[in-house]
């Protein structure tokens, strides 16, 4: 099976700057990422244990007439997203390029996208044995 494969590069300096440069760029997306999708997470859970929460304290008020309420209100749970997906977190990006960041312009795009795609691929890889 092949895995991969080993390769030695000689760069100059100019392609060690612009490696250096990639590098810090996607750890600088990867962090601020990390701080974004916890700070979502955060507000969205609250959200859904208010209405968790509301849901209960219903029930106990009304008793048997409040299951079908009860019921919706499950179902809106449920579907309830605590997660940003990668199409809001590069839109994100793209706008603070344009705006704060105007450094990310000497990086290619695929760069922050790259760093994205590895910081949701962890996220899944977290939250999937949590159920």
């Amino acid at each position: 099976m092949f895995l991969g494969r080993k390769v030695r590069l000689y760069p100059t300096k100019r392609r060690c700057i612009q490696f250096s440069r990639y590098a810090g760029t996607t750890r600088f997306v990867w962090n601020e990422s990390l701080a974004l999708c916890e700070a979502y997470y955060k507000q969205k859970r609250a959200e859904r244990d208010a209405i968790q929460l509301a849901t209960y304290n219903l029930e106990l008020l009304v008793g048997t007439p409040a299951k079908e309420a009860m019921n919706i209100a499950k179902r809106e749970i449920r579907g309830y997203k605590v997660m940003l997906n990668e199409a809001e977190l590069k839109a994100h990006w793209r706008e603070l390029r344009n705006t704060t960041h105007p450094w990310l312009w000497d990086v290619p795009e695929a760069v922050t996208a790259r760093a994205i795609k590895d910081l949701l691929k962890a996220y899944q890889k977290a939250f999937k044995n949590q159920r």
